[in-house]
């Protein structure tokens, strides 16, 4: 199944329903289920400006599933990727990350 890494907070906040767009300067084909790997590096602005506690948020693993529904585009070079259904697991798998998608 095809996965993808996530910086903290932005996983916890697409698998609670918050987040349902994920930006990046590449588009996708992909659509369908894919699995939210939490990167081991945190986005140490977002936590500051959401005023989020990193010592509970799940790190370097598989730490859920969303849909991939659509992509929009945004500018010349940002896309918006359109998530759908997101579903946090109880107990994350530790998993190394890679960049783009990767198979596990």
């Amino acid at each position: 199944m095809k996965a993808i890494s996530i910086q903290q907070p932005h996983t916890e906040l697409i698998l609670s329903g918050k987040k349902n767009r994920e930006y990046r300067t590449w588009n996708t084909k992909v659509r369908g289920t894919v699995l939210i790997h939490c990167s081991k590096q945190l986005d140490k602005k977002a936590i500051e400006q959401l005023g989020i506690s990193s010592n509970n948020l799940p790190k370097g693993s598989i730490c859920g599933k969303v849909d991939i529904i659509g992509v929009e585009k945004y500018g010349e070079k940002d896309y918006g990727w359109i998530l759908a259904n997101p579903k946090k697991f109880k107990n994350p798998k530790p998993v190394k990350g890679m960049l783009g998608f990767f198979n596990v």
